[in-house]
């Protein structure tokens, strides 16, 4: 576990929430989420999640990528476009290539999905069925674990803080050569892994307590004595350490209490109509 944070954000309350939970039951026992990674704490609402918070932190290399990428997808249907134009469908050529890196970026997070849920299986020891698409990244996971031959004590657990108001999924607890690691597998194409997967990681760690839909316990995150990101790429890996303590989770509450700001003060913080007469 990280360091003592001396650094306080104020407590954050929960959220009843009646009606459907996750699943499209009523769970009021436990920690559960939904498929858009929304948790709940025994029926109440869990205001954020480690992955939303973080998502408020600039992209700085988004925008390029997303340039380069439109750019490349022009070039190599410039028959296509060129006919859209000629036929007087600017706008519409417009939106299509707007559209592919977002297209794009959703099939890249549908495919990192189901990598994570087929090397949660195949770590638990369950069968699983690959797709083409999908078997150089479970090759490369099999070779991590042929190099490194962790020992997995948690396999995608959720944790939660009551008191900070977050909750969120960790991909791996293991052990390695007589070590504690929270590993967190990266599948992105990019040229991550990035610094900011530091403050993940010590969001998981500095958690309270990890949870489970319909059961009451409270469990014991374990001590945690390294941190690592396995990149998955097609047919090889890197696992990459990472240095975290007391600085990325006060690093994590800064980026969550910016959250707050924008959920709560954001939208009140400018008048509605001009106050000079």
């Amino acid at each position: 576990m990280g360091a003592e944070i001396t650094k306080q954000l104020q407590a954050v309350p929960l959220v009843h929430v009646s009606g459907p939970k996750p699943g499209g039951a009523t769970l009021t026992i436990g920690l559960s989420r939904d498929a858009s990674h929304r948790y709940w704490l025994d029926g109440d609402r869990i205001p954020f999640s480690v992955t939303g918070v973080l998502g408020i932190m600039a992209k700085n290399g988004l925008a390029p990528w997303a340039a380069k990428l439109t750019a490349e997808y022009a070039v190599a249907n410039a028959d296509v476009l060129h006919a859209m134009v000629e036929r007087g469908d600017g706008e519409a050529a417009v939106r299509w290539l707007k559209g592919e890196p977002f297209a794009r970026r959703d099939r890249a997070a549908e495919l990192g999905s189901n990598v994570h849920a087929l090397a949660e299986a195949a770590a638990s020891g369950h069968p699983i069925d690959v797709s083409d698409e999908e078997r150089p990244f479970l090759v490369a996971f099999q070779r991590f674990c042929d190099d490194h031959q962790p020992a997995y004590r948690l396999v995608e657990e959720m944790v939660v803080s009551p008191k900070y108001g977050f909750a969120g999924t960790l991909d791996a607890i293991v052990v390695i050569r007589g070590e504690t690691w929270l590993l967190d597998y990266k599948t992105s194409r990019g040229n991550g892994p990035y610094p900011e997967t530091a403050m993940q990681l010590s969001a998981y760690a500095n958690a309270q307590w990890l949870g489970r839909p319909g059961d009451a316990r409270h469990y014991r995150i374990p001590a945690i004595d390294r941190y690592g990101v396995v990149q998955l790429r097609p047919n090889a890996y890197r696992l990459v350490e990472y240095a975290v303590g007391a600085a990325e989770f006060d690093g994590f509450l800064a980026a969550l209490r910016l959250s707050q700001w924008v959920a709560t003060r954001a939208k009140k913080v400018m008048a509605s109509e001009d106050t000079l007469t």
